[in-house]
């Protein structure tokens, strides 16, 4: 085989494992949903963002970093698939930790199911593809990262009853 056709074959193999790569890293991700009928579905990252994105900056904790997040609030989130007369719901992560949250104003409004960050979907590097973020909390709280219960990420399961 020439060193040309080797060339061509060489380039063909990597861009068809360069479009395989691609599409897995554009598949549209889910998390299951469980709710109180019982009933359970996947939801993908797409059917949240058709909610409607907001987009705001918050310091991540974690990281100490700002952060350009986007995302829908929780309760918008809980009622569109878990009803209105949703009264509670837990978030699980892929480590099994839960945080669970109640009506009547399920954390206060400034909660978010995020699905991007700086204008990109979250993978799991950026622990997601969901993530629990909290707008506008009191920055006084670094000082401990433990005081930060309610950022679920790389959440796979939300049980609403």
């Amino acid at each position: 085989m020439s060193m040309r056709a080797f060339a061509l074959v060489m380039g063909l193999v990597v861009g068809l494992f360069a479009v395989r790569i691609d599409g897995v890293h554009a598949q549209d991700l889910t998390l299951e949903l469980q709710r109180a009928d019982g009933t359970t579905r996947s939801v993908s990252v797409s059917e949240v963002e058709a909610l409607g994105l907001e987009s705001f900056v918050e310091m991540d904790p974690f990281v100490e970093r700002e952060i350009e997040y986007s995302g829908v609030p929780l309760q918008a989130f809980i009622h569109f698939f878990g009803g209105e007369s949703a009264e509670k719901a837990t978030f699980t992560g892929i480590d099994d930790y839960a945080y669970s949250l109640e009506t009547p104003n399920w954390g206060g409004g400034n909660l978010y199911l995020v699905t991007r960050q700086d204008g990109r979907r979250i993978g799991h590097r950026e622990k997601g593809p969901f993530r629990i973020v909290d707008r506008g909390y009191d920055h006084a709280r670094l000082s401990s990262k433990y005081s930060f219960n309610e950022w679920v990420w790389m959440i796979k399961k939300v049980t609403i009853q």
